[in-house]
């Protein structure tokens, strides 16, 4: 221990921080000038435990704020992690998007190449229709009462397989049936008016096709071999009017499924279309991703970089205070 004019010297330092000082010397204020050996080591101990106490409630203050600054620093680690996940489904769900897009413009491009193919087909199947229509008329005026009434009392008093086909399918499309039965066959060849009456008003885009498939495989498997006899001349017109009648039907029908697939392609384009520019306004709203992105990169950057940098100044303040309290009150009397 120091000498005891030290310790009056320095006890007499302290006696100006009395009054402020937390613990009670109101005990030693009338002692004046009596400071036994007693009396100064008494004050000095107060003394001593006084600034102990100081150092550990700095140290616990320290740990606490260390504490508080661990867990911001967890939160936004948490924080971080949670907006990173949620940055990947975004991406995720923008490359599931971009990728739909493309098949859909593929499937556009596609469309659109079978569309002009089918329409180059269906303008390449008009010249022939309109062909065999322009045929189709001449051949009905060659319809006349003359060769209809042969027809008739041919009918009337013989019965061949070919020439009565001809006329019950032809007769059958007049009906909208597959073929007409002898009592109609004879109601339509009895008068030219009536005949062509009936011939008139076959619409030939509501003609059975599959009908029509099974007439014109009949004429040219069986019937058209019988029909070049002379004896059967007079049927040919028939036989031509009921061929091209056939014809047109199965042209009609390509054109039409024809129109119908063009059709079909192009309400897939523009549903396509549609569907594009949703997805697109859609990836707009999927940019906000980089906002979240420069939050991850803010609290990476700024905050948990602040945080931890304060957090190791803490760290630094409590080790010295550690030391401090280590063999505190030895080091404060070696001080005297």
């Amino acid at each position: 221990m120091s000498s005891p004019s030290k310790i009056q010297q320095d006890s007499l330092l302290h006696s100006s921080q009395i009054s402020s000082n937390p613990f009670n010397y109101n005990k030693f204020a009338d002692m004046e000038n009596e400071w036994t050996n007693e009396v100064l080591i008494d004050f000095i101990k107060h003394r001593c435990h006084h600034e102990q106490k100081k150092l550990q409630e700095r140290e616990a203050n320290l740990i606490q704020e260390r504490n508080s600054i661990r867990r911001t620093l967890n939160d936004l680690e948490v924080l971080q992690i949670s907006k990173e996940d949620k940055v990947q489904d975004i991406l995720k769900k923008r490359n599931q998007e971009q990728d739909q897009i493309l098949r859909l413009k593929k499937m556009i491009e596609s469309n659109t190449a079978k569309i002009n193919e089918k329409r180059q087909t269906l303008e390449q199947k008009k010249d022939p229709v309109k062909k065999l229509q322009e045929a189709l008329e001449t051949t009905k005026r060659e319809v006349n009462e003359k060769n209809l009434k042969k027809v008739y009392n041919y009918l009337e008093k013989k019965n061949n397989d070919a020439v009565v086909y001809v006329m019950e399918a032809l007769i059958g499309l007049m009906r909208g049936s597959k073929r007409a039965d002898s009592m109609s066959v004879e109601l339509y060849t009895k008068t030219h008016e009536g005949f062509m009456m009936g011939l008139n008003r076959i619409d030939i885009t509501k003609l059975n096709v599959d009908y029509c498939q099974e007439h014109l495989d009949k004429l040219r498997d069986s019937f058209d071999r019988i029909l070049i006899e002379e004896e059967f001349s007079v049927f040919r017109t028939f036989r031509n009017i009921l061929s091209k009648l056939c014809l047109l039907a199965m042209l009609g029908s390509d054109i039409n499924k024809l129109q119908q697939q063009i059709q079909k392609k192009e309400i897939e384009n523009e549903n396509s279309l549609k569907q594009i520019d949703q997805k697109e306004y859609l990836l707009k709203t999927i940019d906000v991703h980089e906002f979240i992105k420069g939050d991850i990169q803010y609290f990476e950057t700024e905050q948990v970089k602040i945080y931890k940098q304060k957090e190791a100044q803490l760290n630094e303040e409590i080790k010295k205070v550690q030391l401090s309290l280590e063999n505190f009150e030895d080091k404060f009397f070696a001080d005297l």
